[in-house]
């Protein structure tokens, strides 16, 4: 009995983490709905970066601007 209380006690904490996470990564995706770009404050502040850094960043960028599957 009280082993049958612990799996639904575990399978219910499995699905509060699941619809949490869902719930995240639409509020994620919501930040890269327009193309990537970099504004004029954030340029200052990667001129002091390396550029093998830069480009990791950008490279990032553009994929998750691009979409999921797209």
């Amino acid at each position: 009995m009280a082993k049958d209380n612990r799996l639904k006690a575990f399978l219910l904490r499995q699905d509060i983490r699941y619809e949490g996470r869902a719930n995240w990564n639409a509020e994620g995706a919501w930040a890269y709905r327009y193309p990537a770009k970099v504004s004029r404050h954030l340029q200052l502040r990667l001129e002091k970066l390396p550029a093998e850094v830069q480009a990791i960043g950008w490279k990032a960028q553009v994929r998750l601007a691009s979409g999921i599957g797209s």
